[in-house]
C-alpha cells in the first residue's frame, strides 16, 4: 500500500516475531559469524513464528495481534497514548460475499484462477452467493476488512508476477 500514502488510503506494517536465538548476539558490526547467525534467525519459515501482528494506519490506528491462539484487536487511544483492547478473540465471519483481488490483472491470471473469480461473481461457487469486489490495494487494509467482514483476499500470480506481488519487506 506504500503507493497509496499520498492519496490518504489506509496503509500498514506487518510484523513477525521469532524466538530469540542466543547465537544472534554480536559484540560489534564486524562479527561476521554473529551477523550470519542473526540473518539465519531472521530468515526462518513463517511456521516458526511465535507471534505476528499488523498495524493499520487509517482514521484510527489499529494493532491486531496473535500469539498463536486467538486474534486480538487494539485501537490506539490518543488521549492516553496507549492501545486499548477493542475486540478480543476476533474471528473471520464464516459467510461473506466479498472478494478482494486486483481484478485489473484478471486477463493475466491462469484459467483456473479466472474461472474461480468469475464463478464467485456469478454466484456459481459453493455458496451459490454472488460475490462483490472490494479492493483497496493496500494489503493491510484489505486484510483488515477481510478479518472484520469475511471474504477472500489474494494477489494471485500472473504472467508478469508469477508468484503474486505481495511485498513483505522494503
Amino acid at each position: 500500500g506504500s503507493s497509496n500514502v499520498d492519496a490518504g488510503i489506509p496503509t500498514g506494517t506487518i510484523i513477525g516475531v521469532y524466538e530469540h536465538d542466543d547465537n544472534c548476539l554480536t559484540d560489534s558490526e564486524t562479527d561476521a559469524d554473529g551477523t550470519a547467525n542473526c540473518m539465519a534467525n531472521c530468515l526462518q519459515p513463517g511456521t516458526n513464528l511465535v507471534a505476528s501482528a499488523y498495524c493499520l494506519y487509517s482514521s484510527s490506528t489499529f494493532l491486531v495481534l496473535t500469539l498463536g491462539n486467538g486474534v486480538y484487536m487494539f485501537t490506539l487511544d490518543e488521549n492516553i497514548g496507549e492501545f486499548v483492547l477493542a475486540k478480543p478473540n476476533v474471528k473471520i465471519p464464516e459467510t461473506s460475499s466479498i472478494i478482494s483481488f486486483n481484478e485489473a490483472n484478471i486477463d493475466k491470471w491462469d484459467k483456473p484462477m479466472k474461472d474461480t473469480v468469475y464463478n464467485w461473481r456469478e454466484g456459481k461457487g459453493a455458496s451459490k452467493q454472488r460475490f462483490s469486489s472490494r479492493y483497496i490495494g493496500s494489503m493491510v487494509g484489505d486484510v483488515h476488512r477481510t478479518l472484520l467482514y469475511g471474504g477472500v483476499f489474494g494477489y494471485p500470480g500472473d504472467t508478469k508476477n508469477v508468484n503474486g506481488k505481495l511485498r513483505l519487506l522494503y
